[in-house]
């Protein structure tokens, strides 16, 4: 049964979109298994969400995430990145959005070049990164 949360998709598009996003999360994990492993979440199959978690977290955590935008008259996406760190009892993290505004033809084209940038503004992000973007500093 499909249980859509969304005001700007009918159950259609969803059912079709979310095959769709499978089909990406397959081509993403096999062109950087060692880089991210799927996220499982247990609302997952409500959403039009794939989020993934870096495989090489030292000290940080991380997420990498491809999300529904949920806006009228298109089907579109946005590609974002997370990255935390918790110092003495706070947290401090940056984010940013790669890109978005994406159809999912656009979005299956370019999903291997908007990843491999993502993946190398993470790997770059220093803990002073973090320290700048977070509110608590």
């Amino acid at each position: 049964m499909i249980y859509n949360v969304y005001k700007n998709i009918s159950n259609g598009d969803f059912e079709s979109v979310k095959t769709r996003l499978l089909d990406l999360d397959d081509l993403i994990l096999q062109s950087f298994p060692d880089k991210l492993t799927h996220q499982a979440r247990v609302d997952e199959s409500d959403y039009l969400v794939l989020n993934f978690k870096f495989v090489e977290q030292s000290k940080f955590r991380g997420n990498l995430a491809i999300m529904y935008e949920d806006l009228p008259g298109n089907i579109t996406f946005c590609v974002g990145i997370l990255k935390a760190l918790d110092i003495d009892g706070m947290r401090l993290y940056k984010k940013e959005v790669i890109a978005e505004n994406i159809n999912v033809d656009s979005l299956r084209n370019r999903i291997l070049e908007l990843f491999a940038l993502a993946i190398q503004k993470y790997q770059l992000w220093s803990v002073e990164d973090l320290r700048s973007q977070s509110p608590y500093q």
